[in-house]
């Protein structure tokens, strides 16, 4: 069709470089090209000029394209206007390309969530829930929240150490995880370990050219894929769109539409599981990849992604997306160990509590919530509402902190009271280590209490409407 860049955003099919018959295609071939794009955009591959720009820009663009897509169908859908406005020909939208629309939509959100849960890459080590070592079980594969043991693939190695390389070198690396951790020993002989490629998996963290001498921190070779959440993060919260037969100035919040206002929930939940490094819930599941004749390969590993937003919940009888299922079992299908960065972590709860309640919804912020327990902040909860507190003392200060937990069978963990918690293991490590290493977790536990003091401060600032 065509269009002028005026009408870009206004009219969902008018877009730049766009392909695709329909809504769907279009999606698709974002997200596609988002996906596909990550060897050109995240390796230097000896281009002069080289930043991370490219990668925060490719996952912001296609993330942001796609929330369009969305925010044009919840208008549609959901209807809108009221008698005041303009009265214009609004014409039906057939059952195919409702259909399609609706698949769009839910594809541009799942993808977004997929970015928050791609594990990283390199040689990989099985732990079993109940394996232990001499130092005790591998910490990658607990909760931080309850201390609960998950049997895990973990990556431990990404390429840094040419040592492990070969198999003498793997066979080191899994002996000294065997010994220490209880990595489990392979029926072929060998350590238990199989690699992830890059792609499926993605260096969280970025990697500069060291050895090229003074500066070499300007000089990125890899960009570490928490950039990547950066700009699907912001594309998430952003709840800006225009339509071209509606003042969408004069009503702002009317045409306020982030990806919260609908899938609220989920996005709540992500975001939550990213700041309180719950991974386990947005793990996704690693396994042995099959070769061409179906045999499960113990040297390669694949990934398979849940998705976390599902049409039925929205649209009665809708089905879509379906679901990936398990791989098999003689393929060793098991929850990954998945790196959270504190950048990730922190604009997780910043971009969240700034931006899901742009329509006057405080729900993450209260979820967010944490007071100090005698001071301005704090008020009486009682138990006959349904709701307890849940606190931890900071012998350091003298200080009682506190969060608010929902005595609902259902109730979901929210962040501040997994910070609570996680602060409380935190001074029992303390109180638990040797004198040897006392000063090392008593500084591990000031790091809880500083997450907890940037809760308050941030609950200071968005955890009110104006």
């Amino acid at each position: 069709m065509f269009c002028t860049d005026d009408h870009v955003g206004y009219v969902l099919s008018c877009n730049r470089f766009d392909r695709g018959p329909d809504y769907f295609e279009m999606t698709r071939q974002w997200l596609e090209d988002y996906w596909n794009s990550y060897y050109f955009s995240h390796f230097r591959r000896d281009r002069y000029l080289f930043s991370a720009d490219r990668a925060v820009n490719g996952a912001f663009g296609a993330f942001d394209s796609a929330s369009m897509v969305y925010k044009h169908w919840v208008r549609q859908f959901y209807k809108q206007g009221y008698g005041g406005q303009q009265v214009l020909a609004n014409y039906g939208v057939d059952a195919t390309l409702a259909d399609t629309w609706t698949m769009a939509s839910l594809d541009g959100v799942n993808d977004l969530i997929k970015v928050m849960s791609v594990p990283p890459s390199g040689t990989y080590l099985y732990f079993d829930q109940n394996a232990s070592g001499n130092s005790g079980r591998y910490f990658g594969c607990q909760d931080p929240t309850t201390r609960e043991q998950r049997s895990c693939w973990a990556a431990v190695d990404q390429g840094d150490e040419f040592r492990f390389k070969d198999d003498a070198g793997a066979n080191v690396l899994g002996q000294i995880y065997q010994y220490y951790y209880g990595a489990e020993y392979s029926q072929f002989g060998d350590w238990r370990r199989a690699w992830l490629g890059r792609g499926e998996g993605r260096r969280m963290y970025s990697r500069y050219d060291f050895r090229s001498g003074f500066g070499f921190f300007n000089r990125m070779v890899e960009v570490g894929h928490y950039y990547d959440q950066f700009g699907a993060m912001f594309a998430a919260v952003m709840p800006q769109v225009t339509f071209l037969d509606a003042d969408d100035t004069s009503d702002q919040r009317r045409y306020s539409i982030p990806y919260y206002l609908v899938f609220g929930e989920e996005l709540s939940r992500t975001f939550g599981n990213i700041w309180s490094n719950n991974e386990a819930d947005r793990a996704p599941t690693v396994s042995y990849a099959l070769d061409a004749s179906g045999t499960p390969n113990p040297r390669r590993l694949t990934v398979t992604h849940q998705n976390r937003i599902h049409g039925e919940r929205y649209v009665q009888g809708f089905s879509y997306p379906l679901d990936s299922g398990t791989p098999p079992a003689d393929t060793k299908p098991s929850s990954a160990a998945i790196e959270t960065t504190w950048s990730a972590r922190i604009y997780s709860i910043y971009l969240g509590m700034a931006l899901f309640n742009v329509n006057y919804d405080l729900d993450y912020s209260k979820e967010n919530q944490v007071f100090r327990v005698g001071s301005a902040e704090s008020f009486p909860v009682q138990s006959s509402d349904g709701y307890e507190l849940v606190t931890v003392d900071d012998p350091t200060s003298g200080a009682k902190y506190a969060a608010i937990r929902s005595l609902a069978p259902d109730a979901r963990m929210t962040p501040a009271v997994a910070a609570i918690l996680q602060t409380r293991n935190r001074w029992q490590d303390y109180e638990n280590a040797p004198a040897a290493d006392k000063t090392i977790y008593l500084e591990i536990f000031k790091d809880g209490v500083r997450d907890l003091d940037m809760m308050r401060g941030m609950y200071a600032v968005y955890g009110k409407v104006f």
